[in-house]
């Protein structure tokens, strides 16, 4: 009997010390997997942030590479493209008055309009071919550059409006060598290109066309320049040309109110030759390409 006893209070005290680990136990393991649970939230939520943060860095990043293309886009669409446009530049204002009554009341050079206006129109995006009102001003190329609105040619900065492919009038200020004030006008010239290249250097055109292959702009041009030398006062539009082959030979037809008034051609001399429509005679009209 004392043995079964002995077993029975052993029992006991076995399952007390389980009664009163148990619960502990079970309190430990639910504390660490609830902060085992928080760090692994925690770490997710850091990564996922970051992710974002990545990703609103790239579309940051993005947005402004797309928004400096834009503007550069932008800058060089405002950059107008002045190729193949006329222009005709001349004084308006000396110190403030009128030139005309300037030059009058010789308060200015008599020749500031006549050697001051330049014609011209520009070859390309760097380059332009111009002249003048006097004769003897050829027809030369000179550079320019454009910035923004502001138009850098022959020491002028003029400012630039470009309206639908057109040259709007402007006028801006400069000084000349003595100090004067002048005004500048620049107008658009739509012919500018036949005004200038009739100011071609005699000696410059004569060493560079082959006046036996001559194209039929130049037949006409040649015919052209001819006719100014001949008539005091010239006008372009009265006279009209048509071009045939005739025996070997270039012939240009002029027309004046519509009825043949004169024939030219090029004999194998070289030489520019006319005669009347009724008349078989050819006499010469010039001897140099210009």
């Amino acid at each position: 009997m004392p043995t079964r006893m002995g077993n029975r209070t052993k029992h006991k005290r076995i399952w007390v010390v389980i009664g009163i680990l148990l619960p502990i136990i079970l309190v430990i393991g639910g504390l660490v997997y609830a902060y085992s649970g928080t760090d692994d939230a925690g770490d997710h939520q850091q990564t996922s942030a970051s992710q974002v943060s990545s990703k609103t860095s790239s579309k940051k990043t993005r947005s402004t590479s797309t928004s400096s293309s834009a503007t550069s886009s932008s800058s060089s669409s405002t950059q107008p493209d002045l190729t193949g446009l006329g222009f005709q530049i001349m004084p308006v204002l000396f110190n403030g008055e009128g030139v005309d009554q300037a030059m009058a009341e010789n308060k200015a050079p008599q020749n500031t309009v006549h050697d001051g206006v330049m014609l011209g129109y520009f070859i390309n995006q760097t380059q332009a071919r111009v002249s003048g009102l006097a004769r003897y001003m050829y027809a030369h190329t000179i550079g320019y550059s454009v910035n923004g609105q502001v138009l850098a040619m022959n020491g002028w900065q003029i400012p630039l409006t470009v309206t639908d492919g057109q040259l709007q009038t402007v006028q801006w200020q400069a000084q000349d060598s003595q100090g004067n004030t002048l005004t500048w006008k620049l107008d658009a010239l739509d012919d500018a290109q036949t005004e200038v290249d009739g100011h071609a250097n005699p000696d410059e055109v004569a060493s560079s066309v082959d006046v036996h292959n001559l194209t039929t702009a130049q037949m006409e041009h040649w015919v052209r320049t001819y006719l100014q030398s001949t008539v005091s006062t010239y006008n372009a539009s009265d006279y009209t040309f048509t071009q045939k082959f005739v025996d070997g030979y270039a012939e240009v037809y002029q027309y004046t109110d519509q009825q043949l008034t004169r024939v030219f051609r090029v004999d194998a001399q070289g030489n520019l030759q006319v005669r009347n429509p009724a008349d078989s005679h050819w006499q010469m009209a010039s001897d140099t390409y210009q």
